[in-house]
């Protein structure tokens, strides 16, 4: 898969193309609950899955903020009407106890995961599971990891094509391939205020360094 593999939805004039040219998309999965987060300072550098790190971050967040609402922390912030409706927020949003903290139960295993998933039968019940070390959440770092997918570009529900990136490529060869010429390595970009210079070596002909002109350039190459 050369050059950047997802295609964000917002991405139309890409997906435009994808579209003329017939190139079947599939989902791309960009955020995996169960994916493995790892820091070698933290967590005894064990790797916790991204669920349980996710969920205990969220966790730990709504119990603090609950507790400062509790004992009237925040009464010169808000209201006792929107405090209530906060608390209800932290519960839902959160997973929180009854006691409004956040702990090996049901809710918080049914977002972290389980030790023992419930299944049928005498033996089926579940085994809770214990959430990290807040101290350790909080300083681990990891969280930057849950905030990458929720930058614009990195948002749910990503593409990819199907049989790899260079799908678009060749949809672009079966339409304009009598105006790409192949096997150059460019050299050097220059511009003035009048035209764009790029040079390049023709790697199919002797490495012979050619130049060609023009009004604008379309660059692809990454930054």
């Amino acid at each position: 898969n050369p050059g950047p593999w997802r295609i964000p939805y917002h991405h139309q004039g890409l997906l435009h193309y994808c579209r003329e040219f017939g190139i079947a998309l599939e989902p791309f999965v960009q955020l995996n609950h169960n994916a493995w987060l790892h820091s070698s300072s933290a967590f005894d550098g064990k790797p916790v899955r991204y669920r349980e790190f996710a969920s205990d971050l969220n966790g730990y967040t709504g119990e603090l903020l609950s507790k400062a609402i509790d004992q009237h922390k925040l009464d010169d912030v808000i209201t006792h009407e929107e405090q209530q409706h906060v608390l209800a927020t932290m519960r839902g949003w959160s997973g929180l106890s009854d006691k409004n903290t956040w702990e090996a139960g049901a809710r918080s295993s049914l977002r972290r995961g389980y030790d023992k998933m419930p299944s049928a039968g005498v033996e089926g019940a579940p085994t809770y599971s214990n959430p990290l070390p807040r101290a350790e959440v909080m300083k681990s770092g990891l969280w930057r990891w849950m905030a990458f997918p929720e930058a614009l570009d990195m948002q749910t529900t990503m593409f990819q094509p199907v049989g790899r990136m260079d799908q678009i490529g060749k949809g672009f060869a079966s339409r304009v391939g009598d105006l790409i010429t192949l096997g150059c390595a460019v050299t050097a970009i220059h511009q003035d205020e009048h035209m764009v210079k790029v040079a390049y070596k023709d790697c199919q002909n002797g490495n012979v360094l050619r130049e060609v002109t023009a009004e604008y350039s379309v660059c692809t190459i990454p930054l």
